[in-house]
């Protein structure tokens, strides 16, 4: 006869797992929302407390995958069910192995199957949207035969043009932000990537369909002059090649982000007005300053300090401080008012900040201007 240890399940929290390293738990502790998974999906509070619960549990195996390889590696959350590991420094092979690794610890502790895909090594962060589409294209190739995938160029569909998803919704983020050096560097990219495939004729006018269809939506989104039908035509009449074409569309999008930064710089000139207009009508309440007026337009502090003085060519304090120094000259010339009086009227709580305030502008005392009146 044998005695058999039992567990109540029920009893274990995901820290409690977590803490006492019970983590051949982890699975039947996911499992127990199987039974009523539907009642969950059509009630969004329990729903989000169920991907809260995922969240956590990804958050702990990352750090468990970060404490392996101290200062070199980085996790980054794509959605409940993935996320990426970025390795530092590392060639493809020591990644592979390091990866097959935390494969095997993932399997053997929590009992949990995982796919990865490996992309090639990038030489800077503004190419991780190519390494994410590159790893993608790799886990799609995996399998359970194959659960670790390098990623190959064979992947790709080459009878086919290049302009993944990924790749276009950067390209239209850097546009419409008027960012024209990354806009660029996604450009060379997209040619290098279909030059090299010899693109044919039905290819390359979908490609350039696709590319218009981009410029089009940013020339109604902004009610700019993008300038693409000329190039359209050229394409559709055949008197480019691809070189040309990819040459005359960087002149484009060169000409976008020129059209977009005027626009934000104008945009960016009628807020600091606003503004100006603003702390003329409230200088005289002691509660003025950069945090009010940053809630008052709903804007940070930071941006709206850099949007201030690149405007306006003065610091919205120094702004301010004029404003107040102004006002309480004309008091002090014009009036009965004491120095203190003076000082409350124009929006400091404190006669010795006025004072010093009022020095600083004027090259002399509020006494000595009232006297002088």
């Amino acid at each position: 006869m044998y005695r058999i240890p039992t567990v109540k399940l029920n009893e274990y929290t995901k820290d409690k797992i977590f803490e006492k390293n019970l983590l051949m738990f982890l699975p039947f502790y996911i499992m127990r929302y199987e039974k009523e998974i539907h009642r969950i999906n059509q009630d969004q509070e329990k729903l989000q407390s169920l991907l809260d619960e995922y969240e956590d549990i990804r958050v702990m195996l990352e750090k468990e995958l970060t404490d392996r390889y101290p200062g070199q590696t980085i996790g980054y959350k794509r959605s409940y069910k993935s996320a990426v590991i970025l390795w530092k420094d590392l060639d493809r092979e020591t990644v592979k192995k390091y990866v097959e690794e935390s494969y095997r610890w993932l399997l053997k502790e929590y009992q949990i199957e995982s796919r990865w895909g490996i992309s090639e090594a990038i030489r800077d962060t503004e190419f991780l949207w190519k390494a994410f589409e590159e790893a993608k294209k790799a886990v799609d190739n995996s399998g359970s035969g194959s659960p670790i995938v390098l990623y190959k160029i064979e992947m790709e569909n080459t009878n086919g043009f290049y302009l993944p998803q990924i790749a276009e919704d950067k390209l239209r983020m850097d546009l419409l932000s008027g960012n024209a050096g990354e806009a660029e560097t996604i450009w060379m990219i997209l040619e290098k990537e279909n030059v090299s495939r010899a693109l044919n004729r039905k290819q390359f006018l979908k490609f350039n369909q696709q590319v218009v269809d981009l410029l089009s939506d940013i020339e109604t989104q902004k009610n700019i002059d993008v300038g693409f039908q000329s190039l359209n035509e050229q394409v559709i009449k055949e008197v480019i090649d691809q070189e040309q074409y990819f040459l005359i569309l960087k002149q484009i999008s060169k000409g976008i982000c020129q059209q977009i930064q005027k626009q934000k710089q104008q945009q960016r000139g009628i807020i600091v007005e606003h503004i100006m207009k603003y702390l003329q009508e409230h200088y005289m309440e002691s509660s003025m300053g950069l945090s009010r007026a940053a809630e008052e337009f709903q804007i940070s502090e930071g941006y709206l300090s850099y949007v201030f003085k690149e405007q306006s060519d003065i610091n919205f304090a120094d702004y301010l401080e004029q404003i107040r120094i102004k006002r309480a000259q004309e008091l002090l010339k014009t009036g009965n008012n004491t120095v203190a009086n003076v000082a409350e009227l124009v929006g400091y709580n404190s006669v010795q900040v006025f004072r010093r305030a009022f020095k600083r502008v004027t090259g002399i005392s509020p006494r000595d201007m009232k006297k002088s009146k």
